[in-house]
């Protein structure tokens, strides 16, 4: 999920260091948008089953 969103998949690794750090982005990225959108959509409370 987080590949196509963030461009976890869009580095090409020559050093350690640059992978991190282009990993350590795309992490925040996926974190910013995650609590983005658990802001934007409202949780729905389970309704009660009407059954017996």
């Amino acid at each position: 999920m987080a590949k196509g969103q963030v461009g976890l998949d869009e580095h090409e690794v020559r050093k350690w260091c640059s992978w991190y750090r282009h990993t350590t982005v795309c992490m925040l990225a996926m974190a910013f948008m995650a609590a983005v959108r658990s802001r934007l959509i409202p949780r729905q409370l389970p309704t009660p089953s009407l059954r017996p």
